[in-house]
């Protein structure tokens, strides 16, 4: 059911809170959510059938709301993939979707 107005949501959320991705890069059915993005949370995470199959959702009681800038509709997603604060810089101040090239020596990997 829905937290009432200004209620502690799972994880301690309220409503409006910023929260950071912290999960891996991923692309999914109406968008992609990359590892740092920013986001508010927007509510509980819906129980409907279509949200279950979303590629970030867990158990609603784990999980939120969370409406990022590029998003119409608010994803669900786990608490264990969320934060309050930014992640760290990636190695070389690299960020997430970054294009880089490999300049070390050829390598054959066995498959």
């Amino acid at each position: 059911g829905a937290s009432p107005a200004g209620g502690a949501l799972p994880g301690g959320y309220r409503l409006g809170d910023v929260v950071y991705y912290q999960g891996v890069s991923k692309a999914f059915r109406g968008g992609r959510v990359e590892h740092g993005a920013r986001g508010e949370i927007a509510g509980p995470a819906s129980t409907s059938k279509a949200s279950k199959q979303a590629a970030l959702l867990g158990v609603p009681d784990h999980s939120v709301a969370v409406l990022f800038p590029w998003s119409q509709k608010p994803i669900d997603c786990r608490l264990s993939l969320l934060s309050s604060s930014k992640p760290p810089p990636l190695p070389g101040g690299h960020c997430a979707g970054d294009r880089l090239f490999y300049t070390g020596p050829s390598r054959t990997f066995k498959s």
